[in-house]
């Protein structure tokens, strides 16, 4: 159970209960400031039992409002609309800061749990060629060769049923040209951190296995696991870099 415990963490899914649709957008300008666009979506299973245990208003306006608090110094909610899709229900949060090293991102996909684990952090050099770095939490120690566990067919099984139709995603776009990343993973402006599709990543048992012990042996072997895994994207290092310029 501890290798899926340190998957999940590693995954951003420790405070998941039920599946999620995440999607959190950092746009950056060149003096530091920026928003913030968290968009989630529930699924409908977990919508309808939700309200069949009373509760029929589940994304409130206020609470969106009063998370501001908990992203940082300086920010300020801006607008939130609701979402409807074939999948489930939710809604989209714009918030609005003045200072990025301020900023603390959740990682987790729902509020309770974000309040939980450790945000990422950032740090920003302004300047002709402006760099945001972005600084993940400490990550747990390697295991032990004796002590590393591989998780089991019920335990993945299991995995796959709280988790069946996530997806997980947290991007930086940069407003302005950007010049280079650490991240391997770019698209046009748009810098991935990290992209989950659970359905996907999971589907090749064998790799999710290999990922699952990769993560417990540390960093290197992270790495390297994560760049054959299909359903995956993303940037283990401790800090990812970005420079840009002012269009």
């Amino acid at each position: 159970m501890r290798c899926l415990l340190l998957a999940c963490a590693a995954l951003g899914l420790l405070g998941l209960s039920g599946c999620v649709r995440s999607s959190t957008v950092l746009k950056v300008k060149p003096d530091g400031s920026g928003t913030l666009e968290i968009t989630t979506v529930v699924a409908q299973e977990v919508i309808k039992q939700v309200r069949a245990e009373g509760a029929q208003e589940l994304f409130k306006q206020a609470d969106a409002e009063a998370y501001a608090q908990q992203l940082g110094a300086g920010v300020t909610f801006v607008s939130a609309a609701p979402l409807k899709d074939d999948f489930g229900e939710g809604a989209q949060v714009v918030y609005a800061f003045s200072d990025v090293t301020k900023l603390k991102v959740p990682q987790s996909p729902t509020q309770d749990s974000a309040k939980k684990d450790p945000p990422l952090t950032f740090r920003f050099v302004k300047g002709e060629t402006a760099t945001l770095t972005i600084v993940a939490p400490p990550r747990p120690a390697p295991i032990k060769p004796d002590q590393i566990e591989e998780p089991g067919p019920v335990e993945i099984s299991r995995f796959k049923e709280q988790t069946k139709g996530s997806r997980i995603r947290i991007a930086v776009i940069p407003e302005g040209k950007l010049v280079q990343t650490s991240s391997p993973h770019v698209d046009g402006n748009t810098v991935t951190y990290v992209e989950i599709d659970y359905d996907t990543l999971l589907a090749d048992e064998a790799g999710f296995k290999k990922f699952a012990v990769a993560n417990q042996k540390g960093l290197a072997e992270l790495k390297a696991c994560v760049k054959d895994l299909k359903g995956i994207k993303i940037n283990p290092d401790p800090e990812t870099t970005i420079e840009f310029t002012a269009k």
